[in-house]
């Protein structure tokens, strides 16, 4: 076995949902790195069976690893620029369908895109890559336009019902 390389396998990321305070994204990124609270099992097939030794491999994981916070709750709205503040963490995505549940009423008659563009502004003011998931080219040029800088097409269950449908219509009689 060549243990020289990258390594073979383990978590490129962490994708949290509800990181509606500081704390909350103080803690999340704690709990995916080794330099905070992760636990340690370097002998596994991730820690490449213990070859390059703990440090190393501690070092190289938490700096493979990023730390993505979901902002999808009302509650973060008033706390954006302390979550983004927040040493170790490399990126948000905003849940636009939860956070516009979160904020009830609020969300309608543009309240809802009034606060992605609060938090793609303050992302965008601290350098903080911002995603968001979009079902289109169109939209995704739209969302670039207000300060997003990644995009996601679909979630797992749109492939899957997606895909579904298509192998259903090829077999339908």
């Amino acid at each position: 076995m060549d243990f020289s390389g990258e390594q073979v396998s383990g978590a490129d990321g962490v994708l949290v949902p509800h990181v509606a305070s500081p704390d909350i994204a103080r803690e999340i990124v704690a709990l995916a790195r080794y330099s905070g609270a992760r636990g340690l099992s370097p002998t596994t097939r991730a820690g490449t069976f213990g070859a390059p030794g703990t440090a190393e491999h501690m070092t190289r994981q938490d700096e493979r690893c990023a730390v993505i916070a979901m902002i999808e709750d009302a509650d973060s709205l008033d706390r954006i620029d302390r979550i983004l503040a927040t040493d170790g963490l490399d990126a948000i995505f905003i849940g636009r369908a939860d956070l516009a549940a979160s904020m009830g009423p609020a969300a309608a008659n543009g309240g809802i895109d009034r606060a992605v563009d609060l938090v793609l502004a303050s992302a965008r003011d601290v350098g903080m890559p911002a995603v968001v998931l979009t079902s289109n080219r169109t939209k995704a040029d739209e969302f670039r336009s207000r300060g997003a800088t990644g995009f996601l097409s679909m979630s797992d269950q749109g492939f899957l019902r997606e895909q579904a449908a298509r192998i259903r219509d090829i077999f339908s009689l």
